[in-house]
């Protein structure tokens, strides 16, 4: 990845390189909280699940995105910058599947 990506997308950066020593999460894990951010520096997440469920999904923009960045209880655990990976602590846990526009509207009928 060359240096201007990386100067451009600096949060991302600075999230992967908190979380890049950290283990990744246990087979079994069952999150409390997943929150799906799209961008470098969003003001709040595309997705977010807690308790079981998904209550809020915000589906403007998220194509025209290079950055995805995938919080679990409150710690980074995938980050990936185009198309390069910098962080991937999810391991063996199994992730609730994300809703589109339609499925998510169904949940809340």
């Amino acid at each position: 990845m060359e240096n201007s990506t990386l100067i451009q997308y600096s949060n991302a950066v600075s999230n992967a390189e908190e979380y890049i020593n950290t283990p990744p999460f246990a087979m079994g894990y069952k999150a409390k909280e997943i929150e799906v951010f799209f961008g470098d520096r969003p003001i709040d997440s595309t997705y977010h699940y807690r308790d079981g469920k998904w209550f809020s999904i915000k589906l403007e923009n998220i194509e025209k995105e290079p950055v995805i960045q995938i919080l679990i209880d409150s710690q980074w655990a995938f980050i990936q910058v185009e198309s390069k990976v910098l962080l991937n602590r999810i391991g063996d846990i199994e992730l609730p599947v994300l809703p589109n526009k339609e499925e998510f509207l169904n949940l809340l009928a």
